[in-house]
């Protein structure tokens, strides 16, 4: 019996790495990817695996997957990334266990194909919110509106290259700042069930 990993994407401040907390409580493993940009303010330590600039650039090539790099508003630049190691440790030999990622939409392209490659069984999750509540909760985590509206314009691309490759094999839409969380997982949980019996 094989691994099955969910593949958490979907626009920024769209309760992606809630949801992957969430899915951690109830026994998912979060597998981490790596980036060189600094921790933000209230993040937590295990959001990421946060390393020094340069540090991605040290790895040999075989060793990084669905490496992404981004240039800010201030111009400066930050690659967030997946150790192969990591994920043939987990996916491939680590037995049937369930674990999740949060990556972008051209990651999840490639990290589908690697799925397909080892036999891996994939759940693509789009989790994402109206424009308007994005923007509600970027302005909450103190984010700059401009970069915001900017990081949803360039990935859209790579979500639309994930729907035309691969589709989304569900989505979900977070509620407002204002609701409960808890609420809207106790609803993605109920969808999940059916879907998940085909595995």
């Amino acid at each position: 019996m094989t691994s099955r990993l969910y593949i958490l994407v979907g626009p920024v401040c769209g309760c992606k790495t809630t949801m992957q907390k969430d899915l951690e409580n109830k026994g998912v493993h979060s597998l981490q990817s790596i980036t060189d940009r600094p921790r933000r303010s209230g993040e937590a330590w295990d959001a990421y695996q946060f390393v020094r600039k340069g540090d991605i650039d040290k790895l040999p090539s075989l060793e990084v997957m669905c490496r992404r790099t981004f240039t800010v508003q201030s111009g400066e630049q930050y690659t967030y990334a997946f150790r192969n190691s990591v994920l043939i440790d987990s996916l491939v030999y680590g037995g049937p266990d369930s674990y999740s990622v949060v990556i972008d939409g051209y990651g999840a392209v490639e990290l589908i194909d690697f799925c397909k490659e080892y036999g891996v069984t994939y759940i693509v999750i789009e989790v994402t919110a109206p424009t308007l509540t994005l923007i509600k909760r970027a302005r909450k985590r103190g984010d700059d509106i401009s970069e915001v509206i900017r990081r949803l314009e360039d990935d859209e691309e790579g979500f639309d290259e994930l729907r035309n490759r691969h589709g989304m094999n569900m989505t979900v839409q977070t509620p407002d700042p204002e609701e409960e969380i808890v609420e809207v997982l106790t609803r993605v949980e109920r969808s999940m069930k059916p879907f998940l019996k085909e595995y």
